[in-house]
């Protein structure tokens, strides 16, 4: 199954359940936008949207969050530097290296035991694929808060709640 198939299976099964909780949204109204591995451009959220982020490594989900349109840093940087923030994905692959080494199974394996504060931010860039589902900003934030669940719910993020 290609990324995009996933990724539009996601759209599409969350648009039922967007139905389901009275929410009018339609599959036009959710953009989908990868960076594949290395993606060493910082993103940025788009003018007057808000978005679910997904990181992923070795096809498995590091990693699901949202943005609203006043936390573009929480988008942009705040996950590739460990002291940026309270929880963000770098300080949690930091803190938890030997689970991570347990579920790559790749060659990675050295890198993850080198991973440090001065290079997580590169390996995060190198090894993982991002990729969001935008909707405009109309959107209250329980939308995007119930897409955010959702997705979560579905790929079982190895570093949630960290």
């Amino acid at each position: 199954m290609s990324t995009m198939h996933i990724q539009e299976k996601l759209v599409e099964d969350f648009l039922k359940v967007a139905n389901i909780a009275g929410i009018s949204l339609t599959p036009r109204e959710i953009e989908i936008e990868i960076l594949s591995a290395p993606h060493c451009q910082p993103p940025r959220l788009p003018t007057g949207k808000k978005a679910i982020y997904v990181f992923s490594a070795a096809e498995l989900c590091l990693k699901v969050g949202k943005a609203g349109p006043n936390s573009n840093p929480r988008f942009t940087s705040q996950h590739y530097n460990p002291k940026s923030s309270r929880s963000n994905l770098a300080k949690s692959i930091l803190r938890s290296k030997p689970l991570l080494k347990s579920k790559i199974d790749t060659p990675r394996h050295v890198e993850i035991d080198q991973l440090s504060e001065e290079n997580i931010k590169s390996w995060i860039e190198t090894n993982s694929t991002r990729y969001h589902f935008f909707i405009d900003s109309k959107h209250d934030d329980l939308t995007l808060s119930l897409f955010e669940a959702f997705v979560q719910c579905r790929l079982k993020p190895l570093f949630e709640g960290q």
